[in-house]
């Protein structure tokens, strides 16, 4: 039995952690925005109406009418007279939180306001579009995941919230972070003018008050002064990982060389990350100074238990957490066609804007010349001398089209010296392709 100190030390640790990941609805309104009653943010729940009566019944018992409450939230809230007297009466199924707020100021019993906010289920703006919010009243890993996706890609201009990204896979997850988290579906879209770009985007106030209210997030701008969110910060640790996979899944880099690469301009992001990082055991390089405009953290190269280490901060069954879990776990798919190989290949490995090759075009030039050194290679796919041992980074092709048995490596002799020769296999059977799939 575990004694009776250390039974409240834990009790302690847990309301702290609980006290730390509350949050305080009443942030959602804005007292400059929120001028009127139809752009307020108002709250539905089973009891909060029962709830409200309470304090309600508590004024009436000290000389209070219903009248004058009535007259009083006139004053205060500027609203008119029949919306206030459809509040005092309880003639709504939704209440304006600034209602709430002050009917708990006037009632000396604000310090109870968390009492109050447990009874509120729902949330919605009182203007178009009308969709209702479960209410989120903790930091929760769905809402850390959002938050790190819009630190990463995300643009919120006052109401109008966008995310968009290259792989769909991604704008998948992040919608299904939204559903998960609040209870409404968001579209994906392919955006009209590229056919590589995916998105979700909203106009909904109550998604946009967490972020710039609960979350510190700004309105517009933030790429070089973006940063993790103190009430997450200040939350456990598995919150603050989840923000790092939402952030992670959206900004980083896992590529040909198998290294997981973080570039971005905001300092404060990448202080952020590093201790997340450093708090979960992960081998990673940070550069201290800027490369050219840009921070940067790194996993340098891994080996397949530390790989398997960085699946965490990667949404399960997008782009890069399949791509390092191929890494990891080994490559699996067999092709049925060489065409359908390409296909795989070409979308595990896309060639990128900067590369002067990539591995769809190596695999090509392999086949055609069946056997050859690494110079062949070159002279195959139609390559200027890069420079460097290896001929300017044809190590990280080779080395996938070795873990993918599409060539097979031995030593032999050219000029009358001796070197890796490279043999294509045709035998599609035994080729163990990444597991993107082909769509």
């Amino acid at each position: 039995m575990r004694p009776l100190a250390q039974n409240l030390g834990k009790e302690l640790k847990q309301e702290k952690e609980i006290n730390t990941m509350r949050i305080d609805l009443f942030l959602l309104h804005d007292d400059k925005f929120d001028d009127n009653p139809r752009k307020c943010i108002m709250a539905s729940g089973k009891d909060l109406k029962a709830e409200i009566n309470k304090y309600i019944d508590q004024l009436i018992s000290e000389g209070w009418t219903k009248r004058k409450l009535t007259f009083y939230f006139i004053k205060k809230l500027g609203f008119s007279e029949a919306t206030c007297d459809s509040l005092v009466y309880l003639r709504k199924e939704f209440y304006h939180l600034i209602f709430l707020k002050k009917l708990l100021l006037l009632s000396n019993a604000y310090n109870k306001r968390f009492e109050l906010q447990d009874k509120i289920k729902y949330l919605k703006a009182n203007q178009t579009p009308l969709r209702v919010f479960k209410a989120v009243k903790f930091i929760t890993p769905g809402l850390c995941k959002l938050a790190g996706a819009h630190a990463a890609d995300g643009t919120l201009h006052d109401n109008y919230f966008c995310v968009t990204d290259g792989q769909k896979s991604n704008i998948i997850a992040f919608s299904n972070w939204f559903t998960k988290t609040f209870d409404i579906h968001l579209k994906v879209k392919s955006i009209p003018t590229s056919t590589q770009e995916w998105k979700v985007a909203t106009t909904l106030k109550v998604y946009s008050r967490y972020l710039t209210h609960v979350l510190d997030f700004p309105n517009g701008s933030k790429t070089e002064i973006v940063k993790m969110s103190q009430i997450i910060k200040n939350s456990p640790i598995k919150m603050q990982i989840a923000f790092a996979n939402g952030f992670m899944t959206f900004e980083s880099g896992f590529g040909i060389k198998n290294e997981v690469e973080l570039c971005v301009l905001s300092k404060n992001i990448i202080d952020d990350l590093e201790k997340v990082f450093d708090n979960s055991n992960v081998k990673f390089v940070r550069m201290k100074k800027k490369s050219g405009k840009y921070y940067r953290i790194w996993s340098g190269k891994l080996n397949k238990t530390e790989a398997k280490n960085w699946l965490k901060f990667f949404e399960k069954d997008t782009y890069k957490y399949n791509r390092l879990l191929d890494f990891a776990a080994g490559y699996s798919t067999i092709p049925k066609t060489f065409e359908e190989a390409i296909e795989i290949l070409d979308k595990a490995f896309p060639k990128k804007p900067n590369n002067k090759t990539c591995l769809v075009e190596i695999l090509h030039a392999i086949r055609r010349i069946r056997a050859g050194t690494r110079h062949d290679l070159k002279s195959a796919a139609g390559l200027k001398d890069f420079g460097g041992p290896w001929n300017g980074s044809l190590r990280p092709y080779i080395t996938i089209l070795e873990l993918t048995n599409i060539i097979n490596t031995k030593i032999g002799k050219a000029n009358g010296k001796s070197c890796q020769i490279y043999e294509y296999n045709p035998s599609l059977e035994i080729w163990r392709l990444p597991s993107t799939e082909v769509k």
